[in-house]
């Protein structure tokens, strides 16, 4: 039986990107499900940036989209981060007039939160160390962000019974900014309800998975070129990309177990999503070991908790030399070993998540 009453949870994502295909998406979808089922609340009540946006954060974001338009790329996505300050703090208190509890998603949620000055209690949900964001570069964004630093600290110090991030370099970060000691590691690793059967693998032919490549298109191509030319008994899947001759194009995959069941069926994950900055920790590469894949990550995707068998590549050359080798039998064995670890991974974290919820329930309710 619960005593909690209402909880509110904070998005800054407006309606149309709740359903985004992205990491950070399956991050918040999964983790705050996860969250409302151990709070167990009475009522839930979901706020997004459409529900506070006041004109000055409007202006702000209108303003970002032109310029990106005329390629300030540096400025544009630092006033895109700056509108989440300049919400309406007004709708926001009377939409969490009720709440016990807030659930802040993204430390764009925490910018809407701590300028206003709500003094309610909440979950926070990072998704990576927020001076690391890959979106600009430049002196802009390093002032915008330092500027507004204070109150972002002022309110995880003082208002954050909780803090998640989404890898232990990120907790080893935060810990040395804050003086809160309550944060917890949980890594993009996302398994469903059902367990994803790792064992269906094709023996006949090595399959590899492209998952939403956004970036690197024709390295991608030159990439499939040479895996083709290299490699005779060798399918390459993508899903949710770009069409790419030689790919088998699968395209969105709506329900994630199906995707993951599909994911299933392959032996190798190409892990494509940063070259210089990967802050957090990558979905798509715990997505392939919950699928049983072996990964193989461009550049820096490796940032994050260890998998027991993956692999990072530079190049092209690179790549194809260790592909050729692996064996299908020993692809297979490799995927295994990481199909196994990430079941059991996701129940640890999933038993320390409702642990360290319950401990703070005793100090609100």
């Amino acid at each position: 039986m619960t005593l909690l009453k209402d909880i509110a949870v904070i998005n800054w994502r407006g309606p149309k990107l709740l359903n985004d295909y992205t990491g950070s998406n399956t991050r918040r979808i999964y983790l705050i499900q996860k969250i409302i089922k151990f709070l167990n609340p009475i009522s839930v009540t979901e706020i997004t940036i459409r529900d506070v946006d006041s004109h000055i954060s409007k202006g702000i974001a209108f303003s970002g989209r032109v310029l990106e338009k005329i390629r300030l790329k540096n400025v544009s996505a630092t006033l895109r981060e700056i509108r989440f300050y300049w919400i309406d703090c007004d709708a926001l208190a009377k939409k969490v007039e009720n709440a016990s509890l807030l659930v802040i998603d993204h430390i764009r949620g925490v910018a809407m939160v701590s300028r206003c000055r709500l003094k309610i209690p909440s979950i926070v949900l990072l998704h990576d160390y927020h001076l690391e964001f890959p979106y600009a570069r430049g002196l802009i964004h390093y002032l915008a962000k330092y500027s507004f630093n204070k109150l972002i600290y002022s309110y995880l110090n003082n208002y954050a019974k909780l803090i998640i991030t989404a890898s232990l370099r990120d907790k080893i970060l935060y810990s040395e900014s804050l003086n809160n000691n309550k944060i917890v590691v949980y890594p993009n690793l996302y398994y469903p309800d059902t367990k994803i059967d790792v064992e269906q693998k094709n023996r006949d032919k090595i399959i590899i998975n492209f998952v939403l490549p956004r970036v690197h298109i024709k390295k991608i191509e030159e990439l499939v070129s040479f895996i083709i030319k290299r490699i005779s008994n060798v399918e390459i899947r993508g899903i949710n990309m770009p069409h790419i001759p030689f790919v088998k194009n699968y395209g969105v995959i709506d329900s994630r177990e199906a995707y993951l069941n599909l994911l299933a069926q392959g032996h190798v994950g190409i892990n494509m999503s940063q070259v210089k900055i990967q802050p957090g920790s990558n979905v798509k590469r715990y997505d392939y070991a919950i699928a049983g894949n072996v990964p193989f990550n461009y550049m820096a995707n490796v940032v994050g908790e260890p998998l027991p068998r993956e692999f990072a590549f530079t190049d092209k050359y690179d790549l194809v030399a260790k592909l050729e080798s692996l064996d299908i039998d020993t692809l297979i064995k490799y995927g295994l070993e990481n199909g196994k670890y990430a079941y059991e991974k996701s129940i640890e974290y999933n038993n320390a998540l409702a642990k360290s919820i319950n401990e703070i329930l005793k100090d609100i309710i």
